[in-house]
């Protein structure tokens, strides 16, 4: 009995002593694919489809993310404009015609009360591309994306 017990052993422990080497080979490789590679191998997830990397990744790690950003041409903070018509006041869901052609729409669930006709506005920058529509000499804004 005891024979056929080392027998088992002996042939348990050896692939895992040879798990352990290759899986040391793999985390001394320096190049991250043929590190992925390596582990892939040991754990028989390889399905032959292979992505080679770009020799130099550094540039193209330099510009992930920076798809929407304009380097050529500065956007402005700050937009003057003045509202088309006559209105007592805002609230979600209304589009906003502007003098300069744009069409802007409340986004904010509270109502702005305001009334006046065809008044001066200013739609600056606010936190996370959102956008802040208010009327010069008063201390209230409200939230605004753009339509058209």
């Amino acid at each position: 009995m005891k024979p056929y017990l080392i027998a088992i052993l002996a042939l348990l422990a050896t692939p895992t002593a040879f798990a352990e080497k290759t899986l040391q080979q793999c985390i001394d490789t320096e190049n991250d694919i043929a590190r992925l590679q390596c582990y892939d191998t040991i754990f028989g997830h390889s399905k032959g489809n292979v992505v080679q990397s770009a020799p130099n990744s550094s540039n193209s790690q330099d510009s992930f993310g920076a798809e929407r950003i304009k380097k050529d041409s500065p956007t402005a903070e700050v937009m003057e404009s003045k509202i088309i018509g006559e209105f007592d006041y805002l609230e979600k869901g209304d589009k906003i015609n502007l003098s300069n052609g744009q069409t802007w729409m409340v986004t904010e669930s509270r109502t702005l009360r305001f009334k006046a006709k065809n008044p001066e506005i200013i739609i600056s920058k606010g936190f996370m591309g959102s956008y802040l529509l208010e009327f010069p000499g008063h201390n209230r804004r409200i939230k605004v994306k753009r339509v058209k």
